[in-house]
């Protein structure tokens, strides 16, 4: 049963990794990202019941971080809002990078189901793709989950 809220076309998802690579040589403003507990483990649930899942697979890997930032300018004009963050942002409260005439939001952990094949002897990664379903890849991405907002860079301490 597919019941996350998030979900993005491959298009959308090669978007936001080009948007990272544009802004490689930027710094990350955050160091730390909050995710609510049962969005991962609805997450985990889709991705522990899809067919490539192997419980016992030492050299297959289902879960992947994928670090992106998006371009906010247009969002709530042009519906260019891929991750969610859709409801009364406000900038001044986000610290956006600018660069290419663009607005990039602060560095956004993504968390998605893949296969990840890697080479035994080796241990790197001989084949990637994204789990989709019906299509699209389901994700669960951090903060603002009830608002819709892109949470502010976190506090230092604890």
């Amino acid at each position: 049963m597919y019941m996350l809220i998030h979900d993005l076309s491959k298009e959308q998802m090669q978007e936001l990794e080009q948007n990272q690579k544009d802004c490689a040589d930027l710094p990350p403003i955050t160091y730390r990202a909050t995710f609510k507990l049962n969005n991962l483990m609805e997450l985990i649930t889709i991705i522990q019941n899809d067919s490539k899942f192997s419980v016992n697979d030492d050299f297959t890997h289902n879960i992947c971080i994928t670090l992106v930032r998006e371009d906010i300018k247009d969002i709530n004009i042009n519906n260019n809002d891929h991750l969610g963050y859709y409801r009364s942002m406000n900038k001044g409260d986000i610290k956006m990078h600018k660069k290419n005439a663009k607005e990039y939001t602060q560095l956004i952990p993504i968390i998605t189901g893949c296969q990840a094949v890697l080479d035994p002897n080796t241990k790197k990664c001989q084949s990637f793709e994204f789990m989709k379903i019906k299509g699209n890849i389901p994700y669960v991405r951090s903060g603002g989950e009830g608002t819709g907002l892109i949470p502010p860079p976190p506090a230092g301490g604890e």
